[in-house]
């Protein structure tokens, strides 16, 4: 049994409960209608006893007769498993034609004389029999007289039988019956923890940004918690983003009228000084960027990839528009990316700017879905890098060639966002000819 399933394991406690209630309840049932055949039986036979007592008499000689038979056939037919038998201390006085020549078991008893005796005993030819058997005075005679009546306990057995195979029936569509309500009963009970998974679904993958309000009263603080929670995290991301703004405006300022200040000079040290602080903005930009992205990380985000890929291709198309390159986008309307907008704008910018730099006269953006993730790719027609800069140009900082604009950071950034997303960036042969460079990421289709 999964222990961690409720539904499992609220079927598996009311399953064993459920076997253990109906097998008690089956042996007692069981053992009272034996017993209550078995009373009945035993009466049948005490009213044939005291048939069998009324029929006797003493003859003149002090011989035991029989004044009329029992009526009943079977103690006519010999070893029917029907016998009657009247004895003394000596042995059988009288028996019934049944018993042939055989005589039942006489068992001497400390008991008063007419109290009425049953028990269980073994006849002729291995027969179980039940027993109703009386001690007597006849008049005229002295000694006691032990008159037995015995019968077959098949027709018992018969009866109980049939009542364990009904009741075994009876109890199996009980017990069937019963953990099919069950069944019915977990699952409408906890239809509302299903309905909470759903709703957490939907707001992973962004249809949703809080939990319902219609909850039962059992589980509703545990959603007003969840909603808090939300909450907090959606005014944490607002402060965060402003603290970053506000941190980014402050440094590059100043940052700024550094360099423009150290370029005025003509003298080695300024140049120095000029490096040192744009190495200070490459550092700025980098930390800000990751920043940024974490504070972005909106449970519930979703964008759809189109539309903003087709934005961004549009703004980088004239701002390279001196460069002349076709941009192909390759994209199904239907792909959504559960995450920031913001934070897939800044992958692609980065991947798609650093295609339109090195690329000849074509750049292709594509995305599909597969093995339940997003894979979005951008390919140039550029020089291509082999395994070693492959590998070189995710690092922070790396350029390969310095007349290129840029501060080395694009790509170490593209992969961090994509790693706070649990995704990854790869970069490869391109068909075209130049780089590939793909990014996993968390997405679905609408």
């Amino acid at each position: 049994m999964n222990s961690r399933s409720l539904v499992k394991r609220l079927v598996a406690l009311t399953l064993g409960w459920l076997v253990l209630a109906l097998t008690l309840q089956g042996v007692v049932l069981n053992r009272g209608f034996q017993e209550a055949v078995t009373e009945v039986f035993d009466r049948k036979l005490t009213a044939l006893l005291q048939a069998l007592i009324a029929s006797l008499e003493t003859a003149d000689d002090g011989a035991l007769t029989l004044s009329r038979p029992l009526g009943d056939p079977r103690f006519e037919q010999v070893y029917s498993g029907w016998y009657w038998q009247v004895a003394d201390t000596d042995g059988p006085l009288l028996t019934s034609r049944s018993l042939w020549d055989l005589a039942l078991p006489y068992h001497r008893h400390e008991h008063d004389i007419g109290q009425v005796l049953h028990r269980s005993i073994d006849g002729p030819r291995d027969q179980w029999l039940r027993v109703a058997e009386q001690d007597i005075l006849l008049p005229g005679r002295v000694a006691r007289l032990h008159v037995t009546v015995a019968a077959v306990t098949e027709d018992i057995d018969a009866e109980v039988q049939s009542f364990q195979t009904l009741l075994k029936v009876a109890l199996v569509l009980l017990g069937l019956s019963v953990l099919l309500l069950v069944l019915i009963q977990v699952r409408v009970g906890l239809r509302p923890l299903r309905q909470l998974r759903r709703d957490l679904a939907a707001i992973q993958s962004g249809h949703h940004q809080r939990l319902a309000s219609d909850y039962p009263r059992e589980i509703a603080p545990l959603t007003e918690a969840l909603n808090q929670v939300l909450d907090h995290n959606a005014e944490v991301v607002r402060r965060a983003r402003t603290h970053v703004g506000n941190l980014a405006h402050a440094l590059k300022t100043p940052l700024t009228l550094l360099l423009a200040d150290a370029r005025e000079v003509d003298h080695p040290r300024a140049r120095q000084l000029g490096e040192q602080v744009q190495q200070m903005r490459r550092l700025i930009d980098w930390h800000l960027s990751r920043a940024a992205v974490s504070a972005n990380r909106l449970v519930g985000s979703r964008t759809v990839l189109r539309p903003l890929v087709a934005e961004v291709v549009d703004t980088l198309s004239r701002a390279f528009a001196h460069r002349q390159l076709r941009f192909s986008i390759l994209i199904p309307p239907t792909l959504v990316f559960q995450g920031e907008s913001q934070d897939l704008e800044e992958m692609l910018g980065n991947l798609l700017e650093n295609a339109c730099k090195w690329a000849r006269g074509e750049v292709r953006v594509w995305a599909q879905m597969r093995d339940g993730a997003l894979w979005v790719g951008v390919d140039d027609d550029g020089t291509g890098l082999d395994e070693i800069q492959a590998a070189a140009a995710l690092q922070r900082g790396k350029r390969f060639d310095e007349r290129t604009p840029g501060s080395g950071l694009g790509l170490s950034i593209v992969a961090d966002i994509a790693q706070l997303y649990d995704g990854e960036l790869s970069l490869e042969r391109a068909p075209l000819g130049g780089v590939r460079a793909v990014l996993r990421l968390p997405g679905a289709e609408r």
